[in-house]
């Protein structure tokens, strides 16, 4: 049963068997689910050394896997038989390519060293000679394989290279033919267009076959006032002392007068009475104009014709106050008087008391 389960994965029944000596039932079982998506060419229990620095035991193994762009790539894999999970497991790898150096130590054949792309060592001691043999053989021919194929690629490159340049020539000698062309299709077409375009500079040319203006005679002096002159000459000027007759004047625009709107009668009669009490002043009357907000009071002496929104901005304004709020006039009763009207339409009589308060403007 052991056999069949890790052959699938590609160990054989005799590399399972040569390496029960190193590698418990447990720790294969760790190592084939830790590579379970990789086919497994050889693995042995080693002891690892970092940089010269001893780390202890660890399982190895040769691997080949297929990346994301289904690119068939060989690994070197040391796998911590002691992790988490199997997930976490991988703590080094290494991408076998052509020309990476993987060393054996002549004295020792259990020993196998190689570095990491950062240049680091790594040196991998085989607890067993027939694991650390069969890795090594599994190494080279892996590496032998990378080898041909890094081959295959550089003439695959040199071929692409070449028709790249065969490519180039072959464009270079269309882009001449085609200046060329161009070159022919201007000669020819330039003494054309020259042509032309001398004709359409050149002015008109005015041809001879024309008829002559006809000439128009002079009157003579003594002619020039005695005799009617000709018809397709303009009238002699009027003697000294004659006024030439004026053209008939255009009449002039007048500007426009909008039409007159007639008010009615008791409307003129009206407006005519307020502008004759503001002109005369109207009777006076002494009023006193209170504000709690600052405990304030002032008696004004008013004309009865006035607005009550001046009363109250006089008001303010001789209290000293500078409030971006709107007061109005209110009576002691509460009611509030309307701004638009007079203190005389509001029934205020003299010695009347009044209070400012704040109200909205809109209201």
């Amino acid at each position: 049963t052991v056999g069949k389960e890790f052959c699938l994965n590609g160990i054989a029944v005799k590399d399972l068997l040569a390496t029960k000596s190193t590698f418990s039932r447990q720790e294969v079982r760790w190592m084939v689910d830790t590579l379970e998506n990789c086919k497994i060419h050889a693995m042995g229990v080693v002891e690892l050394a970092v940089a010269g620095r001893a780390r202890g035991k660890y399982g190895a193994a040769a691997v080949t896997e297929t990346n994301l762009q289904n690119i068939v790539c060989h690994y070197i894999r040391i796998v911590d038989l002691e992790a988490f999970t199997p997930y976490l497991a991988v703590v080094i790898e290494q991408q076998l390519y052509s020309g990476i150096l993987y060393q054996v130590n002549p004295e020792r054949a259990q020993q196998h060293k190689f570095n990491l792309n950062n240049s680091t060592d790594i040196t991998m001691s085989f607890l067993d000679l027939e694991e650390a043999q069969k890795f090594h053989s599994k190494i080279r021919s892996l590496l032998e394989r990378e080898h041909e194929l890094a081959l295959v690629d550089n003439a695959i490159s040199k071929n692409n290279f070449q028709t790249k340049r065969m490519n180039s020539g072959l464009q270079a000698a269309i882009h001449a033919a085609e200046a060329t062309s161009l070159k022919k299709t201007a000669y020819y077409q330039a003494p054309t267009r020259t042509v032309l375009d001398e004709l359409a500079e050149q002015p008109p040319q005015r041809t001879t076959n024309f008829e002559p203006d006809p000439v128009i005679p002079k009157p003579k002096k003594s002619q020039r006032f005695t005799h009617a002159p000709p018809s397709d000459m303009a009238p002699p000027p009027p003697p000294r002392g004659v006024k030439s007759p004026r053209a008939a004047e255009a009449p002039k625009e007048t500007a426009y007068q909008p039409p007159t709107v007639h008010a009615r009668p008791e409307e003129v009669e009206k407006w005519s009475q307020l502008l004759e009490s503001k002109k005369s002043g109207g009777e006076e009357i002494v009023i006193r104009v209170r504000l709690p907000e600052v405990a304030g009071c002032k008696t004004l002496k008013l004309p009865i014709n006035m607005r009550v929104t001046d009363v109250a901005e006089r008001a303010l304004k001789q209290l000293g106050i500078q409030d971006a709020f709107y007061y109005g006039l209110f009576r002691r009763s509460g009611l509030q008087l309307d701004n638009d009207l007079t203190l005389e339409e509001e029934d205020v009589m003299a010695n009347d008391e009044l209070e400012l308060r704040r109200v909205n403007k809109f209201s």
